[in-house]
């Protein structure tokens, strides 16, 4: 699978911290509003297949698929 796009973690060393915290503050919120983790982790692999980014397709198939 080839990336459709640069992850910006590469490009931009220093958002890998932002993109960390975007991530707890999604799952934080989930949480108090009831929305299943697993949810969550399938929308992550979904947008990780639109984006061509087989690293974090393989991620979360390993975090959903034990």
């Amino acid at each position: 699978m080839q990336s459709r796009m640069h992850s910006p973690a590469m490009i931009v060393p220093e958002a890998i911290q932002a993109l960390q915290a975007l991530g707890k503050a999604l799952f934080a919120s989930a949480e108090k509003t009831g929305v299943p983790s697993r949810t969550l982790f399938l929308a992550y692999l979904r947008a990780s297949q639109i984006n061509g980014d087989s690293v974090c397709v393989e991620l979360h198939l390993c975090i959903l698929l034990p």
